[in-house]
């Protein structure tokens, strides 16, 4: 990640306080900390929603045959 990604990284991230501040009403509403999640998600072009689409075990590899 280049600089200037990780700077927007910090300000996109400062933006939502559900993920980061403690003091906020926000940091302990889980459907608040994924909705701002998801939002960095589409961003940065993380795959996060194609992913969870899959559902749980796409993202943990449980879905692996053993």
């Amino acid at each position: 990640m280049s600089t200037l990604h990780i700077d927007r990284f910090i300000i996109e991230t400062e933006d939502r306080p559900a993920i980061w501040d403690v003091r906020c009403n926000e940091y302990t509403d889980s459907i608040a900390k994924v909705k701002a999640w998801e939002d960095m998600c589409d961003i940065f072009g993380s795959g996060y929603r194609e992913m969870h689409s899959l559902g749980p075990e796409a993202s943990t590899g449980t879905d692996v045959p053993q």
